[in-house]
């Protein structure tokens, strides 16, 4: 396609960038290990131009059960370290207490951030995997969209 892409390793919840800088903020799979989540979403309003985008697929993964007594034998995930596994889930219990159930919760920071036409979507995991599939995803994911307007607008 032509494109020229610069890949960079930074502190999420911070990324060092100009205001505005982006049309879209795109995330899966991350905000639920930021231990500042409202100041990590207050930051990416920032960066965002006007009119732009959040768009982050997430889960409720601290609210999942015990990873590894909820997986089937032939989980994608099965060839995985113990000792990993036993740090994903200190991870969980450790941000656990700070965490309120996730999508709403998000929404209510978003919406205290300033971010407008909020919307939820429940059913990612339902679209991705259309058969119950704990191999891949035992957790279901969810979609946020929000946008960094001052006033509600339709999008036709």
């Amino acid at each position: 396609l032509g494109l020229s892409i610069d890949f960079r390793v930074m502190d999420a919840e911070n990324p060092d960038f100009p205001d505005g800088s982006f049309d879209v903020i795109l995330s899966r799979n991350l905000t639920w290990t930021l231990p500042h989540l409202k100041e990590t979403y207050i930051r990416w309003k920032q960066l965002l131009k006007p009119d732009g985008i959040l768009l982050n697929f997430d889960g409720d993964y601290c609210r999942e059960n015990n990873s590894q007594t909820q997986l089937p034998a032939n989980h994608a995930h099965r060839a995985i370290d113990a000792s990993l596994n036993a740090a994903y889930e200190h991870l969980k219990s450790e941000l656990a207490p700070a965490q309120k159930p996730r999508p709403a919760w998000d929404q209510d920071i978003l919406a205290a951030a300033g971010f407008r036409n909020i919307r939820i979507d429940r059913d990612l995991s339902r679209r991705l995997y259309q058969n119950a599939d704990a191999f891949n995803t035992p957790t279901p994911m969810f979609t946020i969209c929000a946008h960094n307007q001052t006033a509600v607008t339709e999008h036709v």
